[in-house]
């Protein structure tokens, strides 16, 4: 049980790390239709994890710390200027354009947000594996995972407060869900599998 728990929490940090990969996270090349951009509205970002399947039981998604961390600020053009206490990073936010840069850019964040001084909002999801953290100012976030409970762990990534659907609108509110099955092949676990739905 010991070694499959390390398998499934190894396979959680792999396949959770993409709950971020698409929507408000692909930013630049939704810098359009700035007529209907409210610069003065707050925003929202809510994660649902969803239940994990680990030999019979499920994993409990209740209690997991969950910390975000205003790592930008907007500008006036609806860019992004980086906290100056991370610019050593050399992380450029206005080019967070596949889902890899995006993982990547806040590996690298998280590895210096302890040392910059940016204070972290942190909350721990309900018994419905839910948590929201609302009246943000517009930005851009490193959401990670302070303390994954008995649920497993998933990669920090970022999240763009808003981010243009369809080429139209500002969504302002971002949810994730996330859809992780552990499979029961266990030699090489190849029947692992990952959904991810977004808002």
């Amino acid at each position: 049980k010991a070694n499959l728990r390390k398998k499934c929490c190894r396979y959680l940090i792999t396949f959770l790390s993409a709950i971020a990969v698409t929507a408000g996270l692909l930013i630049p090349a939704q810098i359009k239709a700035a007529d209907s951009y409210d610069k003065d509205k707050k925003g929202s970002i809510t994660i649902n994890l969803d239940d994990v399947k680990q030999g019979d039981s499920i994993t409990n998604k209740a209690g997991v710390s969950v910390s975000i961390y205003q790592v930008a600020s907007i500008r006036i053009n609806i860019s992004f200027d980086i906290n100056s206490s991370l610019s050593s990073t050399g992380v450029d936010v206005n080019d967070i354009t596949t889902s890899d840069k995006n993982l990547n850019a806040a590996k690298k964040l998280s590895a210096t947000i302890g040392k910059s001084g940016i204070t972290a909002t942190t909350k721990k999801t309900d018994r419905n594996g839910k948590v929201s953290f609302t009246n943000l100012p517009q930005g851009m976030y490193l959401v990670e995972e302070a303390d994954g409970a008995s649920y497993g762990t998933f990669s920090p990534f970022l999240v763009a407060i808003p981010y243009m659907e369809d080429g139209q609108n500002w969504i302002y509110d971002v949810e994730y869900l996330s859809h992780v099955q552990i499979g029961e092949n266990l030699i090489g676990w190849d029947s692992v599998l990952h959904l991810c739905d977004y808002f």
